[in-house]
């Protein structure tokens, strides 16, 4: 079609090429925008209308538009169950009278493509499940506006939130470690050749989070080559081959205790039936101290691991598994949000009783 000498330059082929990716471009921004829009609750979708409709967050030329063509698209969405939606019609919903502009629509949509994904960020950014971190970057805002006061009274807001659960769980650490990385920081601000300044408390809750998540990560590494059938680890070896932790670490934190059991287990060629009960009688000594999601998950694995060897030819181990699913059937822990969860479900129908 174009095989003669200067034919990209033809101003047909300029105009076919323009059209071409304008078109392109509509068909990908709709495309996310209705993925992500189809999504939202409809608690959700009321908030992202407000959200449009505030002049801080909606600065585009096309503002007005671009939050009118939400109302359009939300409106239509809920008249039919799908979602598809043909250009020329939102175009002539949308600015009703007057004359097909293309790239005007296209334009439209980017910025509300736009606003919706801030939506989305600002949204999750202000749940109340972020309260803490919220929290610490205002304190962070008010240091660094030398507001002495007030960053004192978010760092006592701070303490309250974190106080507030003794639940231990890898978000806690987490959590711990940036409230004294902040502590650190306006000791060093305010650094008067004296004291520590709060670092060898920053160490030490690096090290308690680094630890405890880091080997939660190798233990699902291994037990999914163990499950896999993989004989070796190649090149993985190198992560087992580290320092060990120290003692005073395991004997502070329940949970770095209980995933460093785990770990020798999955790491022993010949694990033996009584490290098993000193696992379960090990959690149900601590179970109280931890996170329930995080229990639940530390049960899960624990049961997953024991069917593992179970079918490995371990039956001496029977009866350990069947402690333990009695145990979290009587504590709820198989529940979750009212329901049960599938897989454990599915491990107690295969049970021998």
């Amino acid at each position: 079609m174009f095989e003669r000498k200067g034919e990209f330059s033809k101003p047909r082929f300029r105009i076919f090429i323009t059209l071409l990716c304008r078109y392109s471009t509509l068909i990908m921004t709709h495309a996310y925008l209705i993925q992500v829009l189809k999504t939202l609750s409809t608690e959700e979708q009321k908030e992202v209308l407000l959200f449009t409709a505030s002049p801080f967050f909606n600065r585009g030329k096309l503002n007005e538009d671009a939050h009118r063509l939400l109302q359009i698209i939300l409106d239509e969405a809920h008249q039919r169950q799908e979602w598809a939606f043909d250009k020329v019609h939102l175009y002539k919903q949308l600015l009703p009278g007057e004359p097909y502009v293309e790239g005007k629509l296209e334009k439209i949509m980017a910025d509300l493509n736009k606003m919706v994904r801030t939506f989305l960020t600002v949204n999750l950014y202000l749940d109340d499940t972020n309260q803490f971190q919220q929290t610490l970057d205002l304190a962070q805002i008010l240091r660094k506006r030398g507001l002495e006061s007030r960053y004192h009274a978010q760092i006592k807001t701070l303490n309250h939130i974190r106080s507030a659960t003794n639940a231990i769980t890898t978000d806690l650490q987490y959590k711990q470690f940036l409230l004294e990385h902040e502590h650190y920081g306006w000791e060093s601000l305010n650094n008067r050749k004296k004291g520590d300044l709060n670092i060898p408390e920053v160490i030490k809750r690096l090290d308690l989070y680094y630890y405890t998540y880091r080997l939660e990560l190798l233990n699902h590494l291994l037990l999914q080559f163990r499950v896999t059938k993989v004989e070796e680890m190649t090149p993985f070896g190198y992560l087992i081959q580290e320092l060990p932790i120290p003692s005073r670490y395991l004997d502070a934190e329940p949970l770095l205790l209980i995933t460093e059991k785990i770990h020798r287990l999955l790491t022993d060629v010949d694990p033996k039936v009584s490290d098993f009960f000193i696992l379960a009688n090990l959690l149900s000594q601590h179970e109280n101290r931890i996170g329930p999601e995080t229990l639940q998950r530390i049960y899960t694995f624990f049961r997953s691991l024991c069917a593992h060897f179970i079918n490995s030819g371990y039956d001496d181990l029977l009866p350990v598994l069947h402690r333990i699913n009695c145990k979290n059937i009587e504590k709820g822990i198989y529940i979750m949000k009212a329901r049960f969860l599938p897989a454990p479900l599915q491990m107690l129908q295969m049970l021998p009783y």
